[in-house]
């Protein structure tokens, strides 16, 4: 129904429409004549010369002036005539005499859209005498054109109602009126209909919702809050026919009756039998007398949903919704948001008339404004986004398999209702530090109130995702038990790695994400030749599918809150003192804000930050951060210890900073709490916004030892933990006293340097022995870091896991905060008034992260390396002994004697081996006549004629459905589909599919977004004009039929074929020739510019980094040749090529920079060869250069930079 916000924007719409139509009039009926008369004047005056038969050009164009003049007077009786009819609102023609049809519509068209808002200017009331009766009938089908149907009127619903009347201090408006009486501005439409037709003492009548009400006048209103519309009352919403009156248009009436935009009377109406044996034909012609139906659904609201699809039913028994197109809408997106069945959307479309008189013949081609109707079964729900009226609050989505959480004393059977959440700047959140108990409500009591929301007495409880795999399990021997076993483990396995990052948990998966990347970008460059970087092993595949996932779609998220938070200390440290740091105690972070809760006020604001009368402070996305990348390694970060603790529903995520708090005692359900505590852990151990943070672990936490061992350490003797705190506490301290500084400033200004490195101890008091003295410790530490009021460094966290003792323990500290986790996951925090959704990661998920990141910063020489994949020929002849070997690479790629390799390349006997092996003839003819189509594709590639679809990934990633003919590449998400389809030629299985792109979605293999998906890249490709099939065949609806691509061009495919049929040469220069037509093709990193939160499936087959070191190699063997061969320049550019493979210097690896070296050295520019092997030594983080990897180090001995080995 409209809402103050729609009704705007229909009144600037139609003063758009008639400005629009007001000018085209004025250009038609009044500037072609002038242009006419200025330019060519009369062109009778060249009627003579016609006559003459003297045909020059003045005569011809005389000739067209006279016909346009002709078509321009035909117009213009067209426009004086539908004029007049509109303003003296009589019947027009349906035709005028010697005007063509186009003309008299268009001047029909411009005449109403320079009116439409006539019933606006005019009085928008009329008296009683005059008023329609407009009688509700009962919703007819399309009735056919042969005779309407004639239906018995039914009566309005009766609502028990009081009149009120219209004060100059009172509501003046149905909106205001609404909000009053109803609770709810945005049903004002109930009240409308309530008064329809109402007649007032001064003898007007309520015709149009957009009357203005007047002082005294008198409105009726509910007597009491009406009850939830019943399925009776629904069905008694009927439809009303009205009379068209003289100067009505389809638009007027849908505006006068609330229906919505004229296409949906259009589509209710079209085709249907008007007085006199006329026919609804033309949206924009209608003549006074004929009636139209205004459907039910449109007439009342409560069939409408908040995303503006309109819900009816068809004869067939199905309920539908309808939308309305937009522009870049397709069918098939539209049948996927809505879960609803493609075919079956075609199906139910298919002949429709639509607005503009055209119908739906082809599935790809819909224009913006027609209706597109979706079915569903009559007894399904609304889909996804539908309400049952206008006051139904939006539910958010909610976590996978969520428990039944319940408030204290309230009905185990009895759920608590949702309530929406407010704005993320509505929480009041004026701590005033540590121990503040109950000083703030909570974020979720504040918003405003939906007139569904549950009471107040009945709060909502965030549920949090089940992280702990499903137990039970299909008996022993029964047929399924191993299939179900696996799909059941899998599908868990899934759902628990997913879980792990929910909510706030986006900023760790893109903090370990970009953890996981460095790793694995210092292997590549530790590696030689020949080799790559090992993938996962199978057991970590589902950990790092949802890392890539969820990682890469936060990222941003993640780069924003390191960016405001170092901004603040950058903003700082440049004011030489005129500015303070604000004492954070915590952070809300929403998509579009950050707030930040002050422990003290500070009012004068830092920067873009905006402080607010609750005392927080505000920064909306999109404003400056202050970040200045120049001071990121020359300022200390001001909040190192901020860590994501929860989340709700509505889309907040909250992060404590550990260090103002001081202690920290996390309670309740001991599992949960535990696993709150690993998370912090994990998140402390990688955030991007620390520097010089020591994390350490006592009690849990030792399958995580190795997530990030250089801040991250599991102490197994928590004596030395806890006595290593207290040194630091004492030390601190000291430092406090001398500088008479606080923490935050000292560490804001820069002074004293690392004594404020912060130190975050995370304990369970229950692996304390209890004959022991630690625990006394533990209580003392406590008192010592909570007796300060102030930062100290030092943070604890200690988990008692609901044990009592523990709890007197922790609890010793008075200025501690104390947290509660129940069984549930809903985390409590008293001194700020929140309930949130705990952020938790189990001991399984902890330790596989670890492994996964423990492999990925390994290293050493041949333990994650794995060979190159077998695409390149092997000797099948016994390897020459060394003393031969420098004589012996004539069917070698390389055919010099590898002594000249050696003296003149950057290059190793191994590696010459590895990238250039010795091929024997008979290998080599076998090889060649193998791809006999390789120029012809490869030319195909580069020919813009062609439209043969190709696929992009040797750099950003882009997928051209048309070839060079494409007029766009393909979406993100169907460019995603295509590269995954690529990458796997023998095609797979719909599960799989499913399995791979949605890996979040348990169920995806039998939906309709999958089919959906594969429709629409299939239609998008189109049919290979030579084999007359489609490029995605339509294969996958038998048993075991598999999804693949046929005949599409792969750049990466195309570089392997070159790459291989190099080998294959015979000739040196036919050789290089493929290898440099191979490296042309490389335009980037491969699969650069990946859509956000895609390409999870890389994490079975990290192909990404097999094409990096492919091409890595390749241009090291064409190096080492030009080098060898005294080509230094063509050595260097192929290095170059080697370099943007690698996004640049900083993470190219060490044989391309070599290469470099080399070619700078043969060309005489020593000094910047010397600069190329400072950025390797950068690279690897080294201070000399026996810190390089054997391989370099060995390279660089010979550029003799280093002395012979001892």
């Amino acid at each position: 129904m409209p809402t103050s916000s729609t009704a705007g924007t229909r009144v600037i719409g139609r003063l758009l429409r008639v400005l629009a139509s007001t000018v085209a009039s004025a250009l038609l009926v009044v500037g072609v004549p002038w242009l006419l008369a200025t330019t060519i004047g009369n062109p009778l005056d060249r009627l003579p010369d016609l006559l003459a038969g003297d045909v020059n050009d003045q005569v011809i164009l005389a000739a067209i002036a006279a016909v346009v003049w002709l078509a321009w007077a035909q117009f213009a009786i067209a426009f004086v005539v539908e004029l007049a009819s509109a303003l003296r609102r009589t019947p027009m023609p349906r035709r005028i005499p010697g005007v063509f049809g186009f003309q008299q519509g268009l001047a029909r068209a411009l005449v109403n859209g320079a009116l439409l808002l006539l019933p606006l200017t005019l009085s928008t009331v009329a008296p009683a005498a005059q008023a329609l009766a407009m009688a509700p009938a009962a919703a007819p089908p399309p009735a056919p054109a042969a005779a309407p149907a004639t239906v018995a009127p039914a009566p309005r619903p009766q609502v028990p109602t009081q009149p009120v009347s219209v004060s100059a201090d009172g509501a003046r408006t149905w909106w205001d009126l609404a909000v009053q009486h109803l609770g709810d501005g945005s049903r004002w439409h109930q009240l409308w209909e309530l008064n329809q037709g109402r007649a007032q003492d001064d003898g007007t009548v309520l015709r149009n919702d957009r009357t203005v009400l007047k002082l005294g006048w008198t409105v009726l209103v509910p007597a009491t809050e009406p009850a939830a519309r019943s399925a009776a009352q629904a069905a008694a919403d009927v439809a009303v026919d009205v009379t068209v009156q003289p100067g009505d248009t389809l638009s007027e009436l849908a505006a006068e009756h609330a229906s919505g935009d004229w296409p949906q009377l259009w589509q209710a109406n079209a085709g249907r039998a008007e007085p006199g044996g006329a026919h609804l034909t033309d949206p924009d012609y209608i003549e006074p007398g004929w009636t139209i139906t205004i459907p039910a659904p449109l007439a009342t609201d409560s069939g409408t949903d908040s995303a503006g699809a309109a819900t009816d039913s068809g004869s067939n028994g199905m309920a539908a919704d309808r939308v309305v197109v937009e522009p870049g809408d397709t069918l098939s997106g539209i049948a996927a948001a809505r879960g609803a069945d493609l075919d079956a959307v075609i199906a139910a479309n298919t002949g429709v008339p639509q607005p503009d008189g055209q119908a739906l013949t082809d599935p790809d081609d819909i224009e913006p404004g027609w209706t597109i109707t979706i079915p569903r079964p009559a007894d399904a729900q609304p889909s996804a986004g539908t309400d049952s009226g206008p006051s139904a609050a939006p539910t958010p989505p909610e976590p996978a398999q969520p428990p039944a959480a319940t408030e204290p004393g309230a009905s185990d059977s009895t759920p608590p209702a949702a309530t929406e959440p407010g704005p993320a700047d509505s929480t009041p959140l004026a701590a005033t530090g540590p121990g503040t108990a109950n000083s703030v409500p909570s974020a979720a009591a504040t918003g405003p109130a939906s007139p569904s929301a549950a009471p107040a007495s009945a709060p909502s409880v965030p549920t949090a995702p089940v992280l702990t795999p499903a137990v039970s399990s299909p008996a022993a021997g029964s047929p399924s038990s191993d299939s179900s076993s696996s799909n059941s483990s899998s599908s868990s396995s899934v759902a628990t790695s997913f879980a792990v990052f929910a909510g706030g948990g986006g900023v760790l998966a893109a903090l370990l994400l970009a953890a996981l990347v460095r790793a694995r970008r210092r292997q590549l460059q530790h590696r030689r030749p020949g080799e790559l970087v090992a993938a996962a092993p199978s057991g970590l595949l589902e950990i790092e599918r949802a890392l890539r996932s969820v990682g890469g779609a936060s990222s941003a998220d993640a780069q924003w809150l390191d960016e405001a938070l170092r901004g603040l200390g950058h903003a700082v440290a440049a004011s030489d003192g005129a500015l303070s740091l604000p004492d954070v105690l915590a952070v809300c972070a929403t998509d579009t804000r950050l707030r930040l809760v002050l422990a003290s006020p500070c009012p004068t604001p830092v920067g873009a930050w905006t402080p607010q009368s609750d005392g927080t402070w505000v920064l909306d996305r999109g404003q400056s951060t202050g970040y200045d990348p120049q001071r990121r390694d020359r300022d200390v970060t001001p909040y190192p210890t901020l860590a994501t603790v929860g989340y709700t529903a509505g889309g907040e995520h909250w992060l404590l900073d550990l260090e103002r708090i001081g202690a920290l005692t996390l309670t309740g359900d001991a599992e949960r709490a535990t696993n709150l505590a690993r998370f912090l852990a994990a998140e402390l151990a990688h955030n991007s916004w620390a520097e010089l943070l020591q994390v350490t672990l006592v009690g849990f936490g030792a399958e995580m030892a190795q997530m990030h061992p250089d801040r991250l350490t599991y102490a197994a003797d928590p004596a030395a933990a806890l006595d290593a705190v207290t040194a630091q506490l004492r030390s601190v301290a000291a430092v406090v006293d001398e500088s008479g500084l606080p923490v935050l400033d000292g560490r804001g200004r820069g002074i004293a340097g690392d004594a404020w490195a912060p130190h975050v101890l995370l304990i369970a008091p229950q692996a304390l022995p209890d004959d022991a003295t630690d625990r006394a410790g533990l209580t003392e530490l406590l008192d010592a870091v909570t007796g300060r009021g102030d930062r100290s460094t030092v943070a604890l966290v200690v988990t008692t896991g609901g044990n009592t003792d523990d709890t007197d323990v922790a609890a010793a500290g008075d200025g501690g905060w104390v947290l509660r986790v129940d069984e549930h996951g809903v985390l409590s925090i008293p001194d700020l008034g929140l309930e949130l959704i705990a952020q938790q990661i189990p001991p399984e998920q902890a330790g596989q992260l670890a492994q996964l990141l423990a492999l990925a910063v390994n290293t050493d020489e041949g333990s994650v390396a794995s060979p190159l994949p077998e695409d390149k020929p092997v000797s099948t002849h016994p390897r020459p002994e060394p003393d031969e070997a420098r004589w012996a690479r004539a069917d070698s790629a390389l055919p010099l004697p590898e002594q000249v390799y050696l003296e003149q390349s950057a290059t190793t006997s191994r590696d010459l081996q590895a990238m250039a092996p010795v091929v024997q003839a008979d290998v080599r003819e076998q090889l060649a006549a193998g791809d006999p189509d390789l120029d012809a594709d490869v030319a195909e590639w580069t020919d813009r004629a062609s439209s043969r679809p190709r696929i992009a990934v040797l750099g950003a990633v882009a997928v051209w459905p048309r070839g060079g003919a494409s007029p766009r590449p393909l979406s993100p998400m169907k460019a995603e589909i295509a590269v995954y389809l690529s990458m796997h030629p023998t095609g797979v299985s719909p599960e799989q599919y499913g399995t791979d792109l949605w890996p979040e979605d348990p169920g995806i293999a039998g939906s309709t977004k999958l089919r959906n998906s594969i429709y629409e890249l299939r239609r998008a490709l189109g049919v290979n004009a030579r084999t007359g099939t489609e490029y995605l065949p339509r294969n996958a609806a038998t048993n075991g039929a598999l999804y693949r691509l046929e005949d599409v061009l792969i750049d990466a495919e195309l570089f392997r074929r070159l790459r291989l049929r190099g080998f294959t040469r015979d000739e040196q220069d036919d050789r290089l020739a493929d290898w440099w037509q191979a490296l042309h093709l490389v335009r980037g990193a491969p699969f650069d510019n990946q859509r956000p939160g895609g390409y999870g499936w890389l994490a079975g087959r990290p192909v990404d980094h097999e094409y990096t070191a492919t091409m890595v190699d390749l241009a090291h063997a064409v190096a080492t040749h030009h080098l060898a061969v005294g080509e230094p320049d063509r050595a260097e550019a192929a290095a170059k090529i080697a370099l943007t493979a690698t996004r640049g210097v900083e993470g190219a690896s060490d044989i391309s920079l070599l290469d470099l070296v080399w070619a700078c050295d043969a060309q005489d520019r020593r000094a910047e060869g010397d600069a190329h092997v400072k950025q390797i030594l950068r690279n690897h983080g080294a201070d000399d250069l026996e810190d390089l990897s054997p391989r370099t180090y060995d390279v660089l001995r010979r550029r003799q930079l280093l002395p012979p080995a001892a």
